[in-house]
């Protein structure tokens, strides 16, 4: 069609788009018929018009429905896309008859007439009306001047009237509720394209029955858990004009803004690559100017682009210019985009009462998806929108289960929270949150964390304005003793207690850890084991309460026999001590010597874990005398990366409780780890070595003096240590005035009498010149000014300077020293700054090639400048702002 330009093609075409609906929808019509009008002449072009608007206007030949697709999407684009004076001479020929058919009765012809207005007021030039140069608005009303807007005023109130028009055929309902959204759409792209006060745009709102019209009450939207592909973004054009920038415009017809679309994450988690199957909270609107350019001078246009996602709500015929409406109103000025304190203007007002009033349910889920849409234009209204949004959660207009629109909603409600809190709502959004503990649960387990992460951005958010729903979380550990789902109840409590508030009801902690305590007799790992941590949790948390320690210490008590009935499991007595010690440490103080008997048994995890329980409590072990009963040679050559990692850790913890012999025949084998793959593993190393010669280097004995030297020679090897940051480490920590002599003579001494080793002998000099200079920097001298003057300011004098090839290289041939002398003496009574040839005859072969060239910051030697001087002058070649001698 494009190459060919066949009209008749192209009314083959718009029939076949048209009588067959069933592939209409994968058919990208507009981007072929914009490629075929662009080559096309306004002769073809108004042809081509012509008679695609006979086909929509011929009810023998085609249906309603038929005759609706024609004129929405077949010859709105033809419209859009044609040269100016092309549409202009359309609508002059039929405008008259437009207005004039808007008084019959006939809903499909007037559904048509109001896609027409639609792209009319897109395009129509504004600024004709005022200048009456307006053909369109003449051929409507002859005798009236355009600038007196009796065209728009008649258009604009007959639009109006439709709104107020009802339906008395429930047989033609679906039509009416078309014929109801094109006119809604028409009268936002009028008001829009003509009108910036804020009057007009209330007009779009303040009618509670419009929204029944438009919304189709009879279908049943179920919002998915889930899902197997995520939406595709869906971009849809509105007819309503952006501002642009019209010099740029006329000068090149191709300028288009900058297409960008923001992104926004809801938040860093730890959770499966698979809940990103249903992490689908960036609908987002964003502009962009047609990319079809025009001829005439005056019909430079740019529509405004939606781009929102490809799910069902967002397909209603008024969706995408609602929402550019809102994007069109903060960009002219009538929407606040502060964070300041704004009244609720009158069109928001009557959107919230729609949204607290009994309407039905869809008109509730097309409103609140219309301000999710547009959340960056309404969170400056939050306080007001709180409410309606979370009512309508809790009172399950989108679903009874927790599905992806309640998590749009609820990352977009947190969200807010920067502008402000919900504080005038606090039983609704504790109402809220309970909802969403209430339906947590499913049996997708990455849905369910991605459910528990939401009631965390909850709590954490809104800790200051919620109230936490204990019986819910208390009846999720009443179920079975072996039921799996107990993990529920148990992750709930944990991400409470996690933001320091008690999950339980004044005065019942004991029954909420007695019922932990039933939960631990749990067979499941996923059950039992994060039951330990909420355990430790609430030891933590209660141990706090002075007001509570009798009954906590009779808790301790009774958890201590629970513990035991557990010992006959050691995989399970491990695990729920790893998990209450790591929140509440003491609480393994019991088991300890238990624990160092049975590690050397242990091996894998289950020895990681002992570990990890004993580096907790470094100091008990230390008092009941189990440090030096663990063989730490062992477990620092044992194969599993983390226990070694363990073990470097508790031996670092324990440098100041292990006696100096003991310590000593640790820290041989721990020195082996110098050359460690593992940079953690260096580090800790270095760091237990930092603490040995820090402690021991003023002692005296014979222990502590070969802890002191050992340490001294594997600090020495840090600073060579291939990994930047661990050289950087250990250089700061030589760096320490404690080290050296405060002198710079002694420190040089020092530094050559005690910090050479032969194994970083070829590292020696730059170790140790960094050090000099590094004391040199603390010294009070060091900020002293070298000169007095700085050098641009001074004035030089010349100085005699005898150049001899033959000593460019004095250094390398000391065999010729004698020679070498000899010439510098005859080269005294040479001419200052001349440079003479040497003798073409040697006795021997110059070792070095005389350089051709010679050059340094103040002067060159040349070949060729033999009769001049060849110095340059610094009087020139710096620049001069006081005179002063040096």
């Amino acid at each position: 069609m494009r190459s060919s330009k066949s009209k008749l093609l192209l009314k083959y075409v718009a029939t076949i788009y048209a009588t067959t609906p069933y592939i209409n929808q994968e058919i990208k019509v507009d981007t072929g018929l914009k490629l075929f009008f662009r080559h096309n002449s306004s002769d073809e072009q108004l042809y081509s018009i012509n008679s695609v608007y006979a086909m929509s206007s011929d009810s023998s030949t085609f249906t309603y429905f038929q005759r609706y697709l024609l004129a929405k999407d077949i010859l709105s684009v033809l419209l859009q896309t044609c040269h100016y004076d092309v549409f202009e001479s359309f609508f002059v020929t039929n405008i008259g008859f437009f207005i004039t058919s808007f008084d019959t009765d006939n809903v499909a012809m007037k559904t048509i007439l109001c896609i027409l207005m639609e792209v009319l007021f897109l395009r129509i030039a504004i600024d004709n009306f005022q200048n009456n140069s307006c053909n369109i608005s003449k051929a409507a009303f002859p005798e009236v001047p355009p600038s007196e807007k009796k065209m728009l005023k008649t258009i604009t109130g007959l639009i109006i009237q439709i709104g107020k028009e009802t339906n008395v055929d429930d047989a033609s309902k679906h039509f009416f509720r078309l014929y109801q959204c094109h006119a809604y759409n028409a009268l936002i792209s009028i008001i829009s394209n003509t009108q910036t006060d804020l009057t007009f745009y209330n007009l779009l709102f303040n009618r509670e029955t419009l929204w029944s019209k438009i919304v189709d009450t009879d279908r049943l939207y179920n919002f998915a858990i889930d899902f197997d592909t995520i939406p595709s973004l869906r971009k849809s054009v509105v007819n309503i004009r952006r501002s642009m920038a019209d010099e740029k415009r006329k000068t090149n017809p191709d300028f288009s803004s900058v297409k960008y679309m923001p992104s926004q994450h809801l938040f860093n988690s730890t959770l499966s690559e698979d809940i990103t199957k249903f992490d689908f909270t960036h609908s987002v609107l964003r502009s962009q100017s047609d990319e079809q350019s025009t001829k005439a001078e005056s019909g430079a246009f740019c529509e405004r682009e939606v781009v929102l996602e490809g799910v069902e709500i967002n397909l209603h015929e008024c969706m995408a210019s609602v929402c550019g409406l809102f994007q069109h109103m903060a960009d002219i000025g009538l929407l606040p985009l502060d964070t300041e304190d704004v009244a609720m203007p009158p069109w928001l007002k009557a959107v919230r009462n729609v949204l607290m009033s009994d309407v039905h349910k869809n008109v509730k889920i097309f409103l609140i998806k219309v301000i999710h849409n547009s959340q960056d234009t309404f969170k400056y209204f939050a306080k007001y929108l709180y409410g309606p949004i979370i009512q309508a959660i809790t009172d399950c207009v989108f679903g009874n289960s927790i599905n992806f629109f309640i998590n749009d909603m609820v990352v977009m409600l947190t969200s807010w929270a920067s502008i402000t809190l919900p504080t005038e709502d606090v039983e609704r959004t504790s109402e809220l949150l309970s909802f969403l503990m209430r339906n947590c649960d499913t049996d997708v387990r990455s849905v369910f964390k991605y459910n528990l992460e939401l009631i965390k951005l909850i709590i954490e958010t809104w800790k200051t304005c919620i109230s936490i729903p204990h019986d819910v979380i208390y009846e999720k550990l009443q179920l079975p003793e072996n039921s799996q789902k107990l993990d529920i109840g148990v992750h709930l409590a944990a991400t409470v207690l996690a933001n320091n508030i008690a999950p339980w009801r004044t005065g019942a902690f004991k029954d909420f850890l007695m019922a932990l305590c039933k939960v631990l007799r749990n067979d499941h790992r996923a059950v039992y084991q994060p039951c330990s941590e909420v355990l430790g949790m609430s030891l933590n948390f209660v141990s706090q309460d002075h007001n509570l320690s009798a009954s906590f210490e009779r808790f301790k008590e009774y958890l201590h026999k629970c513990i035991a009935k557990l010992s006959s499991n050691d995989d399970k007595f491990a695990y729920c001590i790893q998990g209450i010690a790591l929140h509440y440490a003491p609480i393994a103080d019991k088991y300890l010597c238990k624990l160092t008997s049975k590690l050397n048994h242990v091996h894998g995890n289950f020895k990681n874990i002992y570990l990890n329980i004993f580096l907790s409590r470094i100091d008990v072990m230390h008092n009941i005398n189990e440090l030096s009963s663990l063989d730490f040679q062992s477990l620092l050559l044992d194969e599993n990366l983390e226990t070694q990692l363990l073990t470097l850790q508790i031996i670092e913890k324990s440098v100041n409780y292990l006696r100096a012999n003991l310590l000593l025949d640790i820290l041989r084998h721990v020195s082996k780890f110098v050359t460690h793959t593992f940079t953690l593993c260096r580090t800790i190393m270095f760091d237990i070595f930092i603490t040995t010669y820090s402690t021991h280097k003023l002692e005296l004995n014979s222990f502590s003096q070969d802890l002191t030297e050992l340490s001294k020679d594997v600090l020495l090897q840090g600073l060579v240590d291939k990994e930047l940051v661990v050289q950087e480490k250990l250089l700061q920590f030589w760096s320490d005035r404690g080290h050296f002599p405060v002198e710079i003579d002694k420190m040089f001494l020092h530094l050559l009498n005690t910090m050479y080793k032969p194994s970083v002998e070829e590292h020696y000099v730059c170790y140790s010149s960094y050090l000099l200079l590094t004391s040199i920097i603390t010294s009070e001298e060091y900020s002293e000014k070298l000169f007095e003057h700085p050098l641009y300011d001074c004035d030089f004098h010349e100085y005699v300077l005898n150049s001899n090839w033959r000593r460019q290289h004095a250094s390398m041939a000391p065999l010729f020293a004698s020679s070498l002398h000899s010439q510098d003496v005859t080269m005294h009574t040479m001419d200052y700054n001349v440079l003479r040839s040497t003798v073409s005859t040697l006795e021997f072969q110059p070792t070095l090639a005389p350089a051709r060239a010679s050059s340094s910051l103040l002067f060159t030697l040349t070949d060729e400048a033999t009769d001049a001087p060849v110095f340059k002058d610094p009087n020139v070649v710096l620049p001069k702002r006081d005179h002063h001698e040096c």
